[in-house]
């Protein structure tokens, strides 16, 4: 499947990755067919890995 990939400060990608698997039994799939961001998220896209954790 595609996927919007962050790949460091102020990148990102679309790249084809594996499709998402049930793992425990609480695990659900979600089909997301619309998204977009809020001002938060734009500020987010500005940093590093480490400063999101």
């Amino acid at each position: 499947m595609k996927a919007l990939c962050w790949t460091g400060v102020n990148k990102t990608s679309v790249e084809t990755v594996e499709d998402p698997k049930i793992l425990n039994d609480r695990d659900i799939i979600v089909k997301v067919r619309l998204s977009t961001t809020c001002g938060s998220g734009t500020c987010s896209a500005g940093t590093s890995r480490d400063a999101l954790r």
